[in-house]
């Protein structure tokens, strides 16, 4: 599956795209902190569902032992998933993760 922060009209399914990041600020005993809330949302054309959610629960185990997705600065406290809907759609099935990662500076 290719991952997207934009999409054109003729993309091939399945694909990942990540959607927008929220900041708000988390600051804590004396400690600049940030929560991100981000979504990321998996388009796939198997509309049992089967494939997607292997796809977003292997997501799902890659964020919960990364800290790939640490801003510079920042040291990563945790990833929490926040939630995670399904939307059957005619020809493909989205299933739709939102994260909350919370960091405090370094």
């Amino acid at each position: 599956a290719g991952v997207y922060q934009r999409v054109q009209d003729n993309t091939r399914l399945p694909y990942v795209v990540i959607g927008p990041v929220f900041e708000n600020p988390l600051n804590t005993f004396g400690l600049i902190g940030r929560e991100l809330v981000m979504q990321l949302d998996i388009y796939h054309d198997d509309i049992e569902g089967k494939e997607a959610y292997q796809i977003a629960n292997r997501i799902d185990e890659l964020l919960d032992f990364s800290v790939a997705v640490t801003p510079a600065g920042y040291n990563l406290v945790a990833i929490h998933l926040d939630s995670k809907n399904t939307i059957h759609e005619p020809k493909f099935i989205h299933v739709a993760s939102s994260y909350r990662v919370f960091v405090e500076e370094s």
